[in-house]
């Protein structure tokens, strides 16, 4: 590895899978974010004036998809959220969906077995004129954290 006091990054080879779907056209303005859903701890005051600090034990993960409306992973996408609603509504419930993202440019991994829509991409959600939003929760998912994050 080189001494250079810069990296390069290359949005387009981030591997991108869910439900066995290769998502590509993933927007450079918000490409794909991760965020925990909830704190590790959640605080309240007992009415004895006491701090306490509770464990929300909670690891997923809320996960945001910028993609272009016109490309081919949005169609499938919004073809499994729909997939996924009409089971709820028919009282099947959320069925395993696969997500798998890999960066290759410093080694972050994460997989999960169960996804979750959350929103349906609207409008309201623009980033660029044809980016839409999909808003995920991921259940339980599995982070591995790579080497240039160290």
């Amino acid at each position: 590895m080189s001494d250079s006091i810069t990296r390069t990054h290359n949005l387009a080879a981030v591997g991108l899978v869910i439900d066995g779907i290769p998502i590509s056209d993933l927007s450079p303005d918000g490409g794909i974010t991760f965020e925990p859903e909830s704190d590790l701890f959640e605080n309240s005051v007992g009415a004895d004036g006491i701090s306490v600090s509770a464990r929300t034990n909670n690891e997923d993960e809320m996960v945001e998809l910028s993609l272009s409306m016109y490309s081919r992973s949005y169609t499938l996408l919004a073809e499994r959220m729909q997939v996924q609603l009409d089971n709820v509504d028919a009282g099947i419930g959320i069925q395993p969906l696969e997500f798998s993202m890999l960066n290759p440019f410093n080694g972050d991994a994460v997989t999960g077995a169960y996804v979750t829509f959350m929103s349906r991409p609207s409008l309201t959600q623009e980033k660029a004129p044809s980016d839409r939003v999909f808003k995920l929760k991921l259940t339980k998912p599995q982070r591995e954290y790579g080497t240039l994050n160290a």
